[in-house]
């Protein structure tokens, strides 16, 4: 082969390496690029929460004088996020592969949204649960919450940006936490507080790890340092061209700084401690890195003062002697705006170009350079108020929570949600709810009765608002609509009877009568409902009650006291030997001036009752449209809309205070069922506060057994307690209060006041203070639950909400089945009411 013939092919094959070469590269570029944007779009954004500590922190010092005492324990803290990113470069490992496809990347971002500063890691959606466990792993008190892309950007709002880089070679370290006498952070926090809701900004810190190699070009800088050697041009290609000449000019030593005399260089202190920085930054992990800030406001001065004040607030990491962060200028900014938002792992072109002038093609930071600039505040050394927080703790469920169950929301904790049951046999213990109006009551009730509806339970709801009702309506099967009693009193067409003074025995009849006077004392207390009219009224309804052809009602008693006539007539019925007394000496010997006394008290108490032809033409009909101990008994389904806008406060507390009642009473009416064969009943009583009475304390000990479970809810506790008494000796009679808490299973609290914390806190000790149940978040609760018989420790739960499954045309259908089924024709209730009072 001759020389040209050797020439001509080594030019070809050479000419074709090379296009391939380029081919393969620009394949590669266009492959990267592709590839970086669909991670751009599978990135999630994990918004990471804080909990505040108490006043005294869990070793039981005083935070305070940690927080402006002379120890650094900040650094301990900031130190933490140095090894959460050391574990992070685990995740995003390089590998072959990632030469030709890119590298996956993520997001540490503070936002300033709605006058709070939010702390995001932004992460591809195939490492989220891993991240979220390395996140919980080093901040085990952390709330991690998956949340949509944030929009700092306002309509109308002038919009810019910059980028921040390294003044100098990545091989020389910015200042860190390590040599700062304060806490990185609180600058940077600091900068975000003076920004209104009006504005918006955000401060974006992208990475990706790089291979192990960067180290070697500190270690090189190091050594020169401390040899003081000089170094050549850095520009790539061009660099190494102008170093070979300089060589064969000026000889070998124009890079090794001159001849070697045997005298070795001094070195100052501050180049020793320089060398020991490089040392310390190449001993850890190291990210490529693009910084971002951006922000938006009302005018382009404004927009420029916020970048001003937060790039300022970086300023901590500079130092003539060490690395700098500035800022670029002369760039696009809405191409790098929509980087931004794209989270696109892209500089702009003047900050490419003061990279690669170095003679490098990335901005490495290690990681403690990355956690003095971005790292979880801690309300100990961050005190600001404009940090989104979060306000309470959470806790883990227990590890003995059932598998089976009806299904009461979520547990979250350290990434992993937990279904939350009760067991039927736990559910019997009975169930107490409070929290404030819209925490979430509604909603967890709500879930409870569609599941048992589901299961086919016997289902009882006593709503005073009627929304609870109206809610759960549409989501009962179809094939359940003819166990359905819908009792609405606001269907005035249509009246379904509802009568108290019901009853077959005798037992049955002193029941009925003492539950219809504790029902009105509380709904006019003992100072009106005197001992007096309270043994006339009890009287009363046992004579009503006896006549068992004709039957009575509440709206009889005023008449019975009145008619002479009438009055005879029922006392001849009475075969009650005490109440036959009553009337033939107690009565008979009364003078007429008490009986003037004492008929006005029966008219003015009773008489609205009677001219109110809404609640006339319930409580007023001799017999009720249903049988409450058949429903239990077949596991009927029970709704009461006793809707205070249409049957108004006093009577929605009257005809709830009779439900009651009457369910108590058919419960234990069961005694004559053997205990294994009586079918579950559930009883949902929203703003149970409205319809207790002093006998509802047996229900919450005895019910269990007759197989009725309560479901109560309400808003506070000072509810369910009342004065006694007057003056000096006036008192809280916490009879039903105690009840509650004494025989209730399982206890769950929403968000409460503070008088109410004092209490709860109490019975959620130690694992939740005052300040927890009062900051917790709407929808989200503290909860003891029963299980097997044993109440655990307390445990933060998140209700749940599925709207999936809706039937309006079954509802609606439901609706009419159950007016027709036990409703009565209005004209036909009054004439008979109406032949009844007056003849």
């Amino acid at each position: 082969m001759t020389a040209s013939t050797f020439f001509n092919f080594v030019i070809f094959y050479g000419g074709l390496a090379a296009a391939a070469f380029i081919a393969l590269w620009f394949i590669s570029l266009i492959l990267t690029r592709w590839m970086n944007f669909r991670r751009s779009l599978e990135l999630v954004f994990l918004r990471v929460l804080i909990p505040k500590k108490d006043s005294k922190d869990d070793q039981g010092h005083d935070s305070e004088h940690e927080q402006f005492g002379s120890s650094k324990e900040f650094r301990k803290i900031t130190g933490i996020m140095v090894h959460f990113l050391e574990n992070m470069q685990t995740l995003f490992s390089r590998k072959l592969r990632n030469r030709f496809i890119g590298q996956n990347f993520f997001s540490l971002e503070y936002a300033m949204l709605d006058g709070e500063l939010n702390f995001f890691v932004v992460v591809p959606h195939s490492v989220r649960e891993l991240i979220e466990k390395q996140i919980t792993g080093f901040y085990k008190d952390a709330v991690i919450d998956q949340v949509p892309d944030y929009n700092i950007f306002k309509q109308g709002n002038k919009s810019a940006g910059t980028y921040l880089i390294l003044n100098k070679s990545y091989a020389e370290p910015l200042l860190t936490f390590q040599k700062l006498e304060s806490e990185t952070i609180n600058p940077i926090i600091n900068a975000f507080s003076k920004i209104t809701l009006e504005e918006g900004a955000a401060f974006q810190l992208m990475l990706r790890p790089v291979r192990a190699g960067w180290r070697q070009k500190c270690r090189k800088l190091a050594d020169e340092l401390f040899t003081r050697k000089k170094r050549g041009f850095n520009i790539p290609f061009i660099g190494g061209l102008f170093n070979f000449i300089a060589v064969i000019v000026r000889g070998p030593d124009h890079l090794m700084g001159g001849k070697d005399d045997g005298i070795k260089a001094q070195v100052t202190q501050n180049v020793q401690d320089m060398v020991k920085l490089i040392a310390d930054k190449s001993e850890h992990v190291g990210f490529d890195a693009i910084i971002r800030i951006v922000a938006s406001a009302p005018s382009l001065p404004r927009v420029k003062s916020i970048l001003r004040s937060i790039r300022a607030s970086c300023e901590q990491f500079n130092a003539p002697s060490h690395n700098s962060l500035y800022y670029t200028e002369y760039h696009s900014n809405r191409k790098i705006i929509e980087s931004f938002i794209f989270r696109n792992f892209k500089r702009g072109a003047i900050a490419w170009w003061k990279i690669l002038k170095r003679g490098e093609t990335a901005m490495i930071l290690g990681a403690e350079e990355i956690a003095s600039i971005y790292h979880f505040p801690d309300i100990r050394y961050n005190p600001s108020t404009i940090v989104k927080w979060q306000d309470f703790k959470v806790e883990p469920a227990p590890q003995n929570i059932p598998k089976e169950g009806l299904l009461l929301g979520h547990n979250t904790y350290r990434a992993t949600k937990k279904d939350i049951r009760i067991q039927r046999d736990d559910r019997r213990r009975h169930f107490y709810v409070i929290g404030k109006s819209g925490t979430g009551k509604s909603t967890l009730l709500e879930t409870m009765i569609r599941q048992d509806l589901q299961n086919g339970e016997g289902v009882c709801v006593v709503d005073p608002h009627g929304d609870l009702v109206e809610a759960v309506l549409p989501y009962i099967p179809r094939s359940r609509a003819d166990d359905v009693i819908y009792f609405n009193p606001g269907d005035l067409e249509r009246p379904m009877g509802l009568n108290i003074l019901e009853g077959k025995t005798p037992d049955e009849r002193e029941f009925m009568s003492q539950e219809a006077l504790s029902i009105f004392i509380k709904m006019f207390g003992e100072e009106v409902m005197g001992p007096r009219l309270q043994h006339y009224f009890r009287n009363g309804c046992l004579t009503l009650m006896e006549d068992e052809e004709e039957g009575a009602t509440l709206i009889d008693l005023t008449r019975l006291f009145t008619d002479d006539a009438w009055q005879r007539y029922k006392v001849s019925k009475v075969k009650n030997p005490i109440v036959r007394s009553f009337w033939t000496k107690e009565m008979a010997a009364s003078g007429a001036r008490e009986k003037q006394e004492i008929i006005p008290y029966f008219n003015s108490k009773f008489g609205p009752f009677i001219t109110n032809g809404l609640i006339r033409n319930v409580i007023g009909q001799t017999r009720s449209a249903f049988n409450i101990r058949e429903a239990m008994d077949q596991g009927k389904i029970i709704l009461c809309n006793l809707s205070k806008g249409k049957t108004g406060e006093l009577n929605s507390q009257l005809l709830g205070s009779i439900l009651v009642a009457k369910i108590q009473q058919a419960a234990m009416s069961r005694v004559d069922t053997p205990e294994k064969e009586r079918r579950d009943f559930y009883l949902y009583v929203d703003e149970f506060q409205n319809f207790v009475t002093d006998s509802f304390a047996s229900i919450l000990s005895e019910a269990r057994k007759y197989r009725l479970n309560l479901i109560v809810a309400h808003q506070y506790i000072s509810q369910i307690t009342k004065s006694q008494g007057g003056g000096k000796g006036k008192h809280e009679d916490t009879e039903i209060r105690d009840a509650v808490f004494g025989n209730v299973g399982s206890m769950l609290c929403f968000k409460i006041g503070a008088a109410d914390a004092e209490t709860m806190a109490k019975e959620f000790a130690p694992v939740f203070s005052q300040q927890d149940l009062i900051n917790i978040a709407n929808y989200k609760a503290c909860i003891k639950l029963n299980i097997n018989n044993a109440t655990s420790r307390g445990f933060t739960l998140e209700t749940i909400y599925d709207p999936t499954g809706r039937d309006d045309e079954a509802a609606e259908a439901i609706r009419q089945l159950s007016r027709l089924k036990f409703g009565r024709d209005r004209e036909f209730v009054e004439t008979e009411i109406f032949k009844r009072i007056t003849t």
